[in-house]
């Protein structure tokens, strides 16, 4: 990944602060976002966002929300999820502890 990509990153984050006077994980999502599907294109991966969560026995998680983002391959594998938090937020550990 570039510096660049990440110098752009820091700078749209720096605009959504001072444009929405927010830094909540919903209004930086897509700044991170941005940066990941740079990263994925030199992959030959790509980010679909909201997909669900599929478990071994190709079930969905039970009452678990979608990841924010999935990073597949052309066979549909996935390599990763994202999940956008912000500083704030104890979902995220929640998620851990069921497994998520």
């Amino acid at each position: 990944m570039s510096i660049q990509a990440i110098t752009n990153y820091y700078s749209k984050l720096d605009q959504y602060k001072r444009f929405g006077g927010t830094r909540n994980e919903s209004s930086i999502r897509r700044a991170f976002a941005n940066l990941l599907e740079e990263y994925c294109l030199q992959k030959n991966l790509i980010l679909v966002d909201e997909l669900p969560v599929k478990t071994l026995h190709a079930t969905s998680l039970r009452g678990a929300k979608r990841p924010d983002g999935t990073i597949n391959n052309a066979m549909q594998i996935a390599y990763g999820h994202y999940e956008s938090k912000d500083t704030k937020d104890e979902e995220m550990l929640k998620k851990l502890i069921q497994n998520y």
